[in-house]
């Protein structure tokens, strides 16, 4: 991995490597690393004001370490092959206390909790 342009400006700029793999998107307020799977380009992590999201090969969101955007508290969120949220690590959604949630059923480890 080798970084091919440095560049220093405002606005709504990419940059990215001649493979198109790692895109510092200064619009977005992100940096994302993509992969080609097939005959599509899927993201394998993204890290942006929300905090630092990681990918599976199918596109799927499995872990997510950063704000609650609604409430605005810490947490880490493992989610299955459907991007579910079944485990977090961090602050309970409903008050901020510090917590490490399973959801064993089908539903949403932070919609559980928030109800």
């Amino acid at each position: 991995m080798a970084i091919v342009t440095t560049v220093k400006s405002k606005g709504n700029v990419s940059t990215s490597t001649l493979s198109g793999n790692i895109v510092l998107d200064e619009g977005a307020g992100e940096l994302r690393v993509t992969k080609k799977v097939g005959n599509n380009i899927v993201p394998v992590n993204v890290i942006n004001e929300t905090g630092n999201h990681y990918y599976d090969l199918n596109g799927i969101e499995r872990i997510s370490t950063g704000l609650d955007t609604t409430t605005g508290y810490m947490r880490q969120l493992y989610k299955d092959s459907s991007g579910v949220s079944k485990i977090i690590v961090g602050q309970d959604p409903a008050d901020g206390t510090q917590i490490i949630a399973v959801s064993t059923g089908n539903n949403d480890v932070e919609t559980e909790l928030r109800s």
